[in-house]
């Protein structure tokens, strides 16, 4: 199965024992070399429902308000509904 990307910075990936939520982000600080990205696999999941459900915690996290912290709810699962929205039935096999 191909990645499921929820959003820039999140996707997540399969392999034959679970599914990994991968965080990625491109920094504009440059070294020697110029810019760089950062990968961090932030879990291993038993069930893709696992895994959606530790980006919407992830996600939520990044909130400085309670007010934010709805709006965050609420994109995340806007970027889950249209992710899965995005998979058809050859991405599965």
């Amino acid at each position: 199965m191909k990645a499921i990307k929820l959003d820039e910075e999140y996707r997540i990936e399969t392999d034959i024992a679970s599914w990994n939520l991968i965080y990625e982000k491109t920094h504009t600080e440059k070294n020697a070399k110029g810019n760089f990205k950062v990968s961090k696999t932030i879990l291993y999941y038993p069930t893709l429902k696992s895994a959606l459900e530790g980006y919407l915690d992830a996600y939520a996290k990044e909130s400085k308000s309670v007010e934010q912290l709805l709006e965050r709810i609420k994109e995340a699962e806007s970027n889950i509904e249209k992710a899965c929205a995005s998979i058809t039935k050859s991405d599965v096999r």
